[in-house]
């Protein structure tokens, strides 16, 4: 399989309540969320190297992207 082709589907939040501080700084958070008809589309294709890139101008394509940094995450500790 040389690639694949995914959406991910929009959410909006219907309710979100914060409740406690946690030790590491984040807080406990209780939501109530929904799926909307609005998708982004991922390709994943096998590469030696890790590329971001975004078909409009504000995404961000370095480490500041989400993807971006959920793939360093998963990634980095294998040594991939």
């Amino acid at each position: 399989m040389k690639q694949i082709k995914l959406k991910a589907p929009a959410k909006i939040n219907l309710a979100l309540k914060i409740k406690n501080k946690r030790p590491d700084g984040y807080h406990n958070l209780i939501s109530i969320l929904q799926t909307i008809s609005l998708f982004d589309k991922i390709k994943l294709k096998k590469s030696k190297k890790l590329k971001c890139c975004c078909n409009n101008k504000i995404s961000p394509t370095n480490n500041q992207n989400l993807a971006v940094k959920a793939a360093i995450a998963f990634f980095e500790p294998c040594k991939i």
